[in-house]
């Protein structure tokens, strides 16, 4: 597996969630930000070689937990949210793309 930063998964998910990065990393609980923001936390989980807390970080959190939570979120809205699952099918693609450059 070729690893991808964390700083090209957050630019790539938020120009496929249109949330600005500053947004992604904000404190912010609104709710088309909070799933950009559990979008990015799972693919840095499964698509770099970060541990948990160092994403948490990169994500402005101060816990691991978070980054557990929102992998559990997005897993669970794959498979029962048919917008979620395209919008994660899209940005896979473009991570993909990403990698192979």
């Amino acid at each position: 597996m070729q690893s991808i930063k964390t700083s090209t998964i957050l630019e790539i998910v938020s120009m496929v969630t249109n949330v600005p990065v500053s947004d992604i990393i904000s404190k912010s609980r609104k709710q088309e930000i909070v799933l950009a923001r559990h979008i990015s936390m799972y693919f840095s989980r499964f698509k770099t070689r970060n541990n948990l807390l160092s994403i948490a970080l990169k994500h402005g959190k101060n816990n691991h937990a978070t980054v557990i939570h929102a992998c559990q979120n997005i897993s669970f809205d794959i498979k029962t949210n048919k917008n979620v699952r395209e919008t994660i099918q899209e940005i896979e693609t473009l991570i993909q793309s990403q990698t192979t450059k």
